[in-house]
């Protein structure tokens, strides 16, 4: 008589650090489930998609953002050097931003536009705006202008956070040259600073590090924005850049007054825990992790948040379309030594 056990070779990441639970590794794979009722087999491991080489737009400094415009146009900054990408890959200088008082030109920006006016959020007082029409850069000259690191668009309305403070500004209807001293969004459930912010399904969530909130456009210019009743958590942004947005949901690395590292997407306006034990032990194992950089992705007919942790050289993906986890890298030619994955944004 013969037994016959079906080994599960097919599945998430899932290492523990007793190997004898469980030492299951997916490495530049991730599962795809077959529900039909018609398949072999109810799940299957693919490939993850390598790199092509798109454009080339010299220098070593790190893509620092890349951001497609409402009239399709495709921005990237490199650096302190902010271009457009034609379609074939080919890279058109724009202009450089300001570095007088950057945080550094390896730091993530972020971008917005309301289809005529483009406005770089890069962490200075002074940043830039270009003209989507008439291809003119413009620096913001406005002394009021908040600073900001994280820049969100929501009815007319540019939004940016205020660093070290509860507030963020919003600027004059349409126009992101003109911030008004008077257009304050207070963070009012806790006094943790915000450190980043995103519109989501017309709503502004706003983050400090250990709680968040979500604002709503009142529609009454005394009082724009106004927190709607019952979305204050006590779940907080612990490394700004992994702050990204999917469709209506909201992605980040997470902290609390008890502690950090777990991953969060939102239901509604709750916080859901979509990390695993290992991939919590591993994140507290780190020696840096408010560096962490997310972003969001679609490939194949799954949806994908991928979060990198630069300091520590790894990228988790996870698979919004089947709640599962995989890892991703890429090989060191010269060393072949398994590295972080090279996406950034």
């Amino acid at each position: 008589f013969i037994s016959m056990i079906e080994v599960p070779f097919c599945g998430a990441s899932y290492q523990m650090d007793s190997l004898d639970v469980s030492a299951q590794r997916s490495v530049n794979l991730y599962p795809e489930i077959y529900n039909d009722g018609k398949t072999k087999t109810v799940m299957s491991m693919r490939n993850t998609h390598g790199l092509l080489a798109f454009a080339s737009l010299g220098g070593t400094n790190q893509i620092r953002g890349m951001y497609q415009s409402s009239t399709g146009a495709l921005f990237t900054v490199q650096g302190k050097r902010a271009e457009t990408d034609s379609t074939a890959g080919t890279p058109t200088f724009r202009f450089d931003l300001s570095t007088g008082d950057a945080p550094g030109e390896s730091t993530i920006v972020r971008m917005a536009d309301n289809g005529t006016v483009l406005l770089i959020a890069d962490g200075t007082s002074v940043p830039y705006t270009w003209n989507l029409s008439t291809s003119i850069a413009t620096q913001v000259s406005d002394a009021d202008y908040p600073g900001g690191s994280h820049i969100g668009f929501l009815d007319g309305y540019y939004i940016v956070n205020k660093p070290n403070t509860l507030f963020a500004y919003y600027s004059t209807l349409d126009d992101p040259t003109d911030w008004p001293s008077g257009n304050t969004i207070t963070k009012e459930g806790t006094s943790d600073y915000i450190n980043g912010l995103i519109v989501s399904d017309r709503r502004l969530w706003l983050f400090g590090e250990q709680s968040y909130e979500v604002h709503y456009n009142t529609g009454d210019s005394t009082n724009q924005f106004l927190r709607i009743e019952g979305t204050y958590h006590e779940i907080g942004l612990h490394a700004p850049d992994s702050l990204a947005q999917n469709g209506s949901a909201v992605f980040w690395l997470g902290g609390s007054a008890q502690g950090f590292g777990q991953i969060y997407m939102t239901q509604g306006f709750d916080a859901i825990p979509i990390s695993t034990v290992p991939i919590e032990r591993d994140i507290h194992g780190y020696t840096t992790t408010t560096d962490a950089e997310g972003f969001t992705f679609q490939q194949d007919g799954h949806d994908f948040y991928q979060l990198t942790f630069p300091s520590e050289n790894k990228t988790w993906v996870y698979d919004i379309t089947t709640g599962l986890w995989h890892e991703k890298l890429s090989r060191n030619p010269n060393t072949s030594i398994e590295e972080r994955h090279r996406a950034r944004t």
